[in-house]
């Protein structure tokens, strides 16, 4: 075989190697969409390697509220959004009121 046969050989390896990964990130994509996409959540696989749920513009009420989630693989996304869920339906996720107002301490400091 040879050099020239042999590395194209190698690329059209990575290739294949490349668009198998493309389709298990798509699949593992879909299944998240389809668990958290109807509660708000967009998912998205960055070229770092990376997964992220995003979720928003947040209403007024639920701005103290989680609106983003990143993990090292699907899996890891998958536990820490449920963990996120979990918490927004435990009694009491809400800050106080004054720690909402405290928020715009200093535009209101500067209104005044």
């Amino acid at each position: 075989m040879s050099t020239t046969q042999h590395r194209v050989g190698a690329q059209l390896h990575q290739a294949a190697k490349d668009a198998q990964r493309i389709a298990d990130v798509m699949e593992l994509k879909e299944q998240l969409r389809a668990e958290f996409g109807p509660r708000g959540w967009s998912i998205v696989y960055s070229s770092a390697g990376r997964w992220w749920a995003f979720r928003g513009p947040m209403k007024a009420d639920r701005v103290n509220e989680t609106s983003d989630v990143d993990a090292g693989s699907a899996e890891e996304l998958r536990e820490r959004l449920l963990v996120v869920e979990a918490d927004m339906k435990s009694p009491g996720r809400h800050a106080a009121p004054d720690e909402d107002r405290s928020l715009f301490a200093p535009w209101d400091a500067a209104r005044t």
